[in-house]
């Protein structure tokens, strides 16, 4: 049997000055992004990283998640990517513990929102949203054109979803200019 699948996909285009890119983002975001306290909350950017900085990354993963949802295989060709230039990874220590992270695929022209996970116990505190932030503003500085933030899903589109999906396409939509649409076969 033949299906045909709609999914939709949302984008952020990024100027060559970082307030015009800005002005796509949810204002709500926007006002979040001032309330972090950087003496408290460490954040950075690291073109590389070590593998000790990595495994926390990985096991605050699977802390967070609960369970181990990706082989460590998948882990170390993203490793890989940031050693080899072609990744850029973000990520928020408090107490010289690392309590949220974000890594990006870098291409010449594209950034793509690969895999975050932030600590709960932190939950009240905007750091996924402050690395979106920071990650938007390296992207400006590289020149690059576009960031692919994801899937978006909603509630009108597709009813199927858990909520947790719908919450986590609702965050991402919040930083988007543009939704473009793709058709998947499945044959």
């Amino acid at each position: 049997a033949k299906q045909i699948y709609l999914e939709h996909y949302l984008f952020l285009k990024i100027d060559n000055e970082i307030n015009k890119t800005r002005k796509n983002i949810r204002k709500s975001y926007k006002n979040l992004f001032s309330k972090i306290d950087t003496n408290v909350y460490n954040f950075l950017i690291l073109n590389k990283v070590n593998y000790s900085q990595w495994e926390m990354f990985r096991n605050l993963h699977k802390k967070e998640s609960g369970k181990i949802t990706r082989s460590k295989k998948s882990w170390d060709i993203q490793y890989k990517n940031l050693i080899e230039k072609k990744a850029i990874f973000i990520c928020c220590f408090k107490d010289n513990k690392m309590i949220g992270g974000a890594f990006f695929d870098i291409s010449k022209d594209e950034a793509l929102y690969s895999v975050g996970v932030y600590s709960n116990k932190h939950k009240n505190v905007p750091i996924s949203h402050f690395i979106q932030s920071l990650a938007i503003k390296e992207f400006t500085s590289r020149n690059l054109k576009w960031y692919r933030i994801g899937k978006y899903i909603s509630a009108k589109m597709d009813k199927s979803p858990q909520n947790k999906e719908h919450n986590i396409s609702f965050f991402k939509s919040g930083f988007a200019s543009h939704i473009y649409t793709s058709y998947k076969f499945v044959i």
